[in-house]
């Protein structure tokens, strides 16, 4: 098995980070996977908004937390009460998520390249996610952990105004949070099987 197929089975989601910071270099060589993806049209219509200042990633934080709330309490047909929520917050919950690094990647569709906005849009948010993909990888490679969170899309409002982001053409693709683990992680081995997703013609 070659070494890639080794990173992907072994990469798995992390939600508990140590507080030590990524290094300059990696940090570039997660960044330059991105923009080595498979990108739509040759558009590459991605931006990525950096955050690793400890006051801005604390406020960042939080908004996944108040996200969080949003899809534990209102998008999950079994709701959790918000008892139950600020019990997790209260527990381990309130530390979760916290990393020393996020990248906030935007589908930016500032230069219009086809008629169809919308197909456009699309596919930007498709190179987007293959880009976020190129970054867990190349982070695994590293030793480094990473999560990518969807639930900041319930709130993507509240998440441009606190990176100052004003302009309608950069719309949010995902957030992802890297930084080392906190234990050691193991990626989720069950999974469904071939023939329950995959058809031969």
């Amino acid at each position: 098995m070659t070494e890639l197929l080794e990173v992907i089975r072994q990469r798995s989601s992390v939600r508990l980070f140590k507080e030590t910071p990524i290094e300059e270099n990696s940090m570039k060589l997660i960044l330059e996977a991105a923009l080595r993806a498979p990108t739509a049209g040759g558009a590459e219509a991605w931006f990525f908004a950096v955050v690793e200042s400890y006051d801005m990633r604390k406020r960042l934080h939080q908004l996944l937390l108040d996200a969080h709330r949003v899809y534990f309490t209102r998008l999950l047909t079994k709701a959790w009460t918000e008892e139950k929520f600020e019990s997790w917050v209260s527990g381990s919950g309130g530390e979760y998520y916290f990393a020393p690094l996020y990248v906030v990647v935007f589908a930016d569709l500032r230069e219009r390249i086809y008629n169809d906005h919308s197909i456009e849009e699309f596919w930007a948010h498709q190179s987007c996610a293959a880009a976020v993909e190129n970054m867990l990888l190349a982070a695994c490679d590293l030793g480094i952990g990473s999560c990518w969170y969807g639930v900041p899309l319930l709130l993507e409002a509240e998440l441009k105004k606190l990176l100052g982001v004003d302009d309608s053409d950069l719309r949010l693709s995902a957030v992802v949070g890297f930084g080392y683990p906190r234990s050691e992680t193991k990626p989720r081995l069950k999974r469904k099987g071939m023939e329950a997703v995959m058809k031969k013609l």
